[in-house]
């Protein structure tokens, strides 16, 4: 998890997740995060949905790596640990 601080919440927490689209980037979630953080979840727009939970840091190497490595993802945060999923546009 992620500590973000703001200006309305010192302290809110930020958790992260990777959907990922197609086997070549599950194959490369899965070589780097454990199995045991692919949650099926429920997001703000009413779709469950698989998600890695991960941190901003796996989130900007997936964006750094993403073109060389071919991968296909959507990322998604929640805000609070009672917030909704939301995609990351």
């Amino acid at each position: 998890m992620y500590v973000k601080k703001s200006h309305s919440d010192r302290h809110s927490i930020t958790t992260w997740f990777i959907e990922t689209l197609d086997e070549n980037t599950d194959k490369y979630v899965r070589s780097q995060i454990s199995g045991a953080n692919l949650q099926y979840l429920l997001c703000g727009d009413g779709q469950y949905r698989h998600l890695w939970v991960c941190n901003q840091i796996f989130v900007k190497e997936m964006w750094k790596f993403k073109e060389a490595f071919k991968l296909k993802f959507h990322v998604f945060h929640r805000s609070g640990a009672k917030g909704e999923i939301k995609e990351v546009a």
